[in-house]
């Protein structure tokens, strides 16, 4: 205590520091944290600094932050989404605040997002009409949208294109007598790799075979490396439906069984290999429709079966068949 002449003194008066910056200094950089979140994001985490409003958050692909992006963030927890899959992505940040000069930039964090995984894809199956097609369309786990796109070229070089937002039947319409068309659909879902295309291959509307009876439409698709499922259409008067298939169009050892119109699997198939099928029906008279057009289908990869089966026709007996098959093996 300070005592004055004329009697003041000091003993009343309070000292108070406060909190506060020269108005032309620099913010302190703050911390930085980055962990991936999936296949499309990622979560960082900006420390506070005292005094700043607000943090300044830059990302590019490579640490020399060309062509960078930036958000305004608060501190704590952002995250950033809508990234590339499977890439690695560089982040830094600064603190800005009103009065204050900006901090430098922040220790350069990265992280890389993961792969999007890929969605199954869809099984399906095409019954064909006069000029339209029923496409019918298995559910795939978590997607979102089915692509299905058709063409009269097998190398679908041009083509139409419809997307549903789910599985189940759907009609295409506004098909040619008679054309050729094949099928192909895939499954799509935000976060997610596309699936591959099932392929699928139909004749549609096919005229009258010139026997009395229309030709029976058939379409085919592999569901394993040894298996194929055909679908027959039915045709008034039909009672019975032939199946020839092949791994030779036109040529080669030939197979024979007889199905219900439908869905029918035929197993014990080679793996890696593409089966040629078509369909004749038959009344009750043996009068005959005439052949389908041959539609094909690949068997996926993989361990090849160890034996080989198929309904016969009662053309031949065991030891034909088991005699045909070795020589499809060799000549394969």
């Amino acid at each position: 205590m300070k005592a004055y002449a004329d009697g003041r003194d000091d003993s009343n008066w309070t000292v108070v520091v406060a909190n506060t910056a020269p108005s032309d200094s620099r913010l302190g950089a703050p911390a930085l944290a980055v962990v991936p979140s999936g296949a499309d994001a990622v979560v960082c985490t900006v420390g506070a600094v005292d005094f700043a409003d607000a943090y300044t958050l830059e990302y590019a692909t490579n640490a020399s932050f060309t062509n960078a992006k930036s958000l305004t963030v608060d501190s704590g927890k952002t995250t950033v989404s809508g990234l590339a899959s499977n890439t690695t992505y560089y982040f830094r940040a600064k603190a800005t605040a009103e009065g204050y000069i900006a901090s430098r930039w922040s220790e350069t964090a990265s992280a890389t997002t993961g792969a999007r995984v890929q969605l199954d894809a869809p099984t399906f199956s095409v019954v064909p009409g006069s000029t339209s097609a029923k496409v019918t369309i298995d559910a795939s786990d978590k997607a979102r949208f089915y692509r299905v796109q058709y063409s009269t070229d097998e190398n679908f070089k041009t083509l139409t294109t419809k997307t549903y937002s789910s599985a189940g039947a759907k009609t295409v319409s506004g098909l040619i007598p008679g054309q050729t068309y094949y099928f192909r659909v895939k499954a799509t879902a935000s976060g997610y790799a596309d699936s591959a295309f099932s392929y699928s291959y139909t004749a549609v509307g096919e005229p009258d075979g010139g026997f009395g009876m229309k030709v029976p439409s058939i379409s085919a698709i592999a569901t394993s490396s040894s298996s194929v499922q055909i679908m027959v259409g039915s045709v008034q008067d039909a009672v019975q439906y032939k199946v020839q298939f092949s791994t030779r169009r036109d040529s080669g050892i030939v197979r024979s069984l007889f199905v219900e119109p439908g869905k029918t699997v035929v197993s014990g198939l080679a793996s890696s290999h593409t089966y040629y099928f078509r369909v004749e029906a038959l009344d009750s008279t043996g009068r005959e429709s005439g052949w389908s057009p041959y539609v094909a289908a690949t068997t996926f990869a993989g361990a090849q079966a160890q034996s080989e089966t198929f309904a016969g026709d009662g053309l031949g007996d065991d030891l034909e068949e088991c005699l045909d098959v070795l020589a499809e093996s060799l000549l394969d």
